[in-house]
């Protein structure tokens, strides 16, 4: 092929046109197949009110462990007012510390047994190690009692450790459960509540 300069031209023009259009197809990949980092699951709570148990004395028995509900147990109410819930995330990220859940004052009731759903959140991928929960009143109704009596609250904020991990496009399901002990006479009669322990203590749900 006898080298014109028309044949040079238009040798070099089609390279050119060949370039133009990878770089454009690149561009137009790249523009679509983004990462979007970090990636975000949710983390629900609920809350739960363990039997309520009592000592005698300044004995103390233990809790009932977590979702080891007695069946015929009486049922008992507590009625807890918090201020804020928040939870702690401890992860690698620069953004990771105190999230709120809630931070306006709320009563929420619960019953022996019943789980309360509390809220829930989005968050990115991650451990959560801590849920706090600032309690500024707290009432409680033994079994069937029609009395709803003021009890002691031994520290007004709860740090609940957790061994929660959220993970991208699912929901973690932690249960916050409330413990609750209060003072009781030899003969089971009530001693008065200021005494009341209230222990919550938390575990993922499945």
């Amino acid at each position: 092929m006898v080298k014109t300069p028309l044949n040079i031209f238009l040798m070099y023009g089609l390279v050119g046109l060949a370039i133009a259009g990878g770089v454009i197809t690149v561009s137009h990949v790249a523009s679509t197949v983004v990462p979007v980092f970090p990636k975000y699951g949710q983390l629900s709570i609920d809350l739960v009110l363990s039997p309520s148990t009592k000592y005698q004395s300044s004995s103390y028995v233990s809790y009932a462990p977590l979702n080891d509900y007695t069946s015929g147990q009486e049922n008992d109410t507590l009625r807890v007012t918090t201020e804020s819930v928040m939870v702690y995330r401890s992860t690698f990220n620069p953004a990771a510390g105190w999230t709120t859940l809630r931070d306006e004052t709320g009563t929420v009731t619960l019953r022996t047994g019943v789980k309360v759903h509390l809220g829930s959140l989005t968050l990115p991928e991650g451990n959560v190690t801590l849920v706090r929960v600032k309690i500024v009143g707290a009432t409680i109704q033994l079994g069937s009692s029609s009395v709803l009596e003021d009890i002691g609250i031994q520290s007004g904020q709860f740090d609940i450790t957790t061994h929660a991990r959220v993970n991208a496009q699912t929901t973690t399901n932690v249960l916050v459960d409330f413990h609750v002990a209060c003072p009781a006479t030899a003969n089971g009669g009530s001693s008065g509540h200021s005494g009341c322990i209230v222990t919550p203590s938390a575990e993922n749900e499945d």
